[in-house]
């Protein structure tokens, strides 16, 4: 998030007035992808989510599993990045 040498990404990068400074940008599209799969994850039973692994390619059930932890164990890494901010958080819905 800190690629500087282009100003498409910065540290700000996870602050809820990012987000709304730049709402109608390409600046903030990947930003909002990102949340949205946070979203996704949050509000998704495990039942959902490996049925969406299920759809990237042919894996094993044992390969699902392993993919949906450390799916959520990602997802969770970046829910507590944004928490630095209690708006992002409402945002999110966590």
């Amino acid at each position: 998030m800190d690629i500087d040498e282009i100003k498409k990404y910065s540290y700000k990068g996870e602050a809820y007035e990012f987000l709304m400074a730049y709402e109608e940008s390409e600046k903030s599209a990947d930003l909002r992808a990102v949340l949205g799969s946070i979203y996704r994850c949050k509000h998704s039973s495990d039942k959902e989510l490996k049925r969406d692994i299920r759809c990237v390619g042919e894996l094993t059930e044992e390969e699902v599993g392993k993919f949906l932890v450390l799916y959520k164990k990602s997802i969770d890494d970046l829910v507590q990045l944004f928490s630095g901010d209690q708006r992002m958080k409402e945002y999110l819905g966590v």
